[in-house]
């Protein structure tokens, strides 16, 4: 009895829906979105630190807002990739609540890793991992049948091989 009034006292605390975007129109909301652009060199980290090959654009066709869908999308054009990143940096902090999304993956392919994570707003103060990083969810397309998360930090990181906390799920993405 204890725990289910612990469960329900902690639920009614930090359970709230902290944050959303329900994408309504058809642009992104910059009030809640700030697009990146490039390759990380103008940020300090090139290959935005995991050696990524893509270029971030603001072409349309690779971010867009249709049906109450946010779109991204990664294309090969020539012999570059592009996609699209965006980020709530300064947009939509919180400390406690829940998080959610509805998020449909690519079919597998060479390269792709869509991922909806988060990060401390202390990662300029901090850097990483001490900051803390959740992923909620990551599709590692070399292994197309789990979506991955994980908890980073200085104690469980892939720059120290210890990895990071992490659970994986299989699915079926059919």
């Amino acid at each position: 009895m204890f725990s289910l009034v612990l469960c329900s006292a902690i639920l009614s605390q930090y359970g709230h829906l902290a944050w959303s975007d329900e994408f309504v129109g058809n642009s992104l909301d910059l009030t809640k979105w700030t697009p990146q652009y490039g390759d990380g060199s103008q940020y300090g980290i090139p290959g935005w630190g995991n050696n990524e090959w893509q270029s971030y654009t603001d072409n349309p066709s690779n971010l867009f807002v249709q049906d109450g869908r946010l779109h991204i999308v990664a294309q090969k054009q020539g012999n570059q990739y592009t996609s699209a990143r965006i980020r709530t940096l300064g947009k939509g902090e919180f400390t406690y609540g829940r998080m959610e999304a509805s998020i449909k993956v690519p079919a597998p392919g060479a390269g792709l890793w869509p991922a909806f994570w988060m990060l401390s707003e202390s990662i300029y103060s901090l850097g990483w991992p001490s900051s803390g990083e959740i992923d909620i969810m990551e599709y590692v397309s070399n292994d197309p049948n789990k979506i991955h998360s994980s908890i980073h930090c200085d104690e469980y990181n892939w720059t120290n091989e210890t990895n990071s906390v992490s659970n994986t799920n299989s699915v079926s993405l059919n």
